[in-house]
């Protein structure tokens, strides 16, 4: 459990954004939370929906970048019982419109490719795939220079129904 919540806590040291120079990769750690709107669509079916990840970005230019991320999250449903894992990779789209200093805000969207597999206490399992809509609100703060810190709050969908947000930290390094 210390381990574990170690782990985690190392991991909150990221969030899938770019930096702000023309031709920069960055890369880092994302580590996210998601909350379902109260509806029979949901991100996930996980009663603690906590993760972590890595994202690897390049800015095009001072006001648009790209960048993929990679996420996982695990453990125990919320509604019934059993153990959910899901594996959730994005490409996302981010615009910085202005800047003052070292502070950034940005817009975001993206596509989000969900692999979730379900594990109940009746021996029985479930595999899904789902792709997702991100668009997002974020702030980047650079703490010195290459180093970034990262908070954003994304809204999903599936094209038909509004799923849940998500919220990620982080920290980033560009070079």
């Amino acid at each position: 459990m210390k381990r574990n919540f170690l782990f985690a806590l190392i991991m909150t040291l990221g969030v899938s954004t770019v930096s702000a120079r023309d031709g920069v990769w960055t890369v880092g750690m994302v580590s996210s939370h998601h909350h379902n709107f109260k509806t029979e669509h949901r991100l996930s079916g996980l009663d603690n929906p906590f993760g972590y990840g890595l994202s690897l970005g390049y800015f095009l230019n001072e006001f648009a970048a790209f960048g993929i991320t990679g996420e996982y999250f695990s453990g125990d449903m919320e509604l019934g019982t059993g153990e959910e894992t899901l594996w959730r990779s994005s490409f996302s789209a981010y615009l910085f419109p202005v800047q003052w200093n070292r502070i950034k805000p940005y817009l975001s969207t993206g596509l989000v490719h969900t692999r979730q597999n379900q594990d109940f206490a009746n021996g029985m399992e479930k595999t899904n795939h789902l792709l997702q809509m991100r668009h997002g609100l974020g702030l980047d703060v650079m703490v010195f220079a290459g180093v970034h810190v990262n908070l954003e709050s994304a809204i999903y969908s599936d094209g038909l129904n509004y799923l849940g947000t998500v919220n990620s930290f982080g920290f980033r390094y560009t070079f």
